[in-house]
């Protein structure tokens, strides 16, 4: 496709969750040509006021004919502009695209919004995902042509760390449309700030001040919870008594906790998974690379492959638009 073709916006995706909106506008090759963030999410609108956020934010596109809008997150949510049903797993690539849902708009355009996923988690109990879904099938399209694909039967695992991590387990034997097994979700993130900002165990650093990790006391968490017995309860302890007999700064308090929760969270999801040979890390560069250094210390011989949420994010929406012909060529 030659250069001029290929700077023709195809699509718009939209990664609308509760906190954060982010728009991307993109050619029939998938590549961003153009972004718009802002910090308009989901819970601070009413849903009568999202269609006219979502035409402020994407004014400059609008000029482009007919190009679909297909959108994930909370959006879909019932504190969303249109709720979406969840997919029962295992669900495929291709049954997500089916039941994707044309939104009525005031501008009469081709809107959509993605469904959600639900099933049980690989210890037995209820669990939901919405948007992270569509994560974890842009990642393995991604990786699918880098080439980053184990190409065997053997279930992987995609780990989305944040404020909720998922853990969702895909099987991958059939080639370009993957299926979802079951997604397994830890308060890790919000946990974490919880602890870090309103109990015993908080930093020193101000509340307002960004949490900076030093990476040796983040290991001597993610050692504590290795080592140790006695479950989270017990363990969470060992943040205070650290600080008080002066093995660790209480400045660094906060790495040290999230040493610990990390790796807890870890533990708990490689004890209850089979033999891996890849993780595939789907989120921000600094959670990638914490979630890293834990799984290869826990699982040395797993080879992990780090994504970028935002750019999974569009990529999913991407292969589900392509596969309900909304692709504008």
């Amino acid at each position: 496709m030659n250069s001029e073709i290929s700077d023709l916006p195809a699509l718009i995706c939209v990664d609308w969750g509760g906190s954060n909106f982010r728009a991307f506008l993109l050619n029939s090759d998938s590549e961003v040509l153009d972004t718009v963030s802002a910090n308009t999410g989901v819970l601070s609108l009413h849903p009568n006021e999202m269609e006219e956020v979502l035409y402020h934010h994407i004014n400059p596109w609008l000029k482009f004919n007919k190009l679909a809008i297909i959108m994930c997150g909370m959006i879909g949510s019932q504190k969303g502009w249109c709720e979406t049903s969840y997919i029962d797993c295992p669900v495929k690539a291709s049954q997500l695209a089916q039941s994707i849902v044309k939104v009525e708009n005031k501008k009469n355009l081709d809107i959509y919004i993605t469904p959600g996923v639900k099933g049980r988690s690989v210890f037995g109990q209820v669990d939901l995902m919405r948007g992270e879904e569509i994560q974890a099938f842009g990642g393995l399209n991604l990786m699918q042509k880098s080439g980053d694909r184990s190409g065997n039967s053997v279930p992987q695992l995609i780990c989305l760390p944040g404020t909720h991590s998922k853990w969702v387990q895909v099987d991958t034997s059939n080639g370009s449309n993957p299926c979802i097994l079951n997604c397994s979700t830890f308060m890790t993130g919000e946990l974490f700030d919880v602890l870090d900002r309103h109990s015993i165990l908080r930093s020193a650093t101000s509340l307002d001040e960004p949490r900076v990790i030093n990476p040796e006391v983040f290991k001597k968490g993610l050692i504590q919870a290795r080592s140790s017995g006695g479950g989270m309860l017990h363990q969470l302890f060992s943040v205070r008594t650290t600080m008080l007999i002066n093995e660790i700064q209480e400045a660094d308090a906060s790495s040290f906790l999230s040493g610990l929760l990390i790796g807890i969270e870890v533990m708990e999801t490689l004890y209850e998974s089979d033999a891996l040979s890849t993780v595939c890390l789907i989120g921000s560069k600094q959670l990638n690379d914490l979630y890293r250094e834990v799984i290869e210390m826990l699982s040395v011989s797993t080879k992990v492959v780090c994504i970028e949420g935002y750019q999974a994010s569009y990529l999913g929406m991407f292969a589900l638009a392509e596969q309900e012909g909304l692709i504008k060529y």
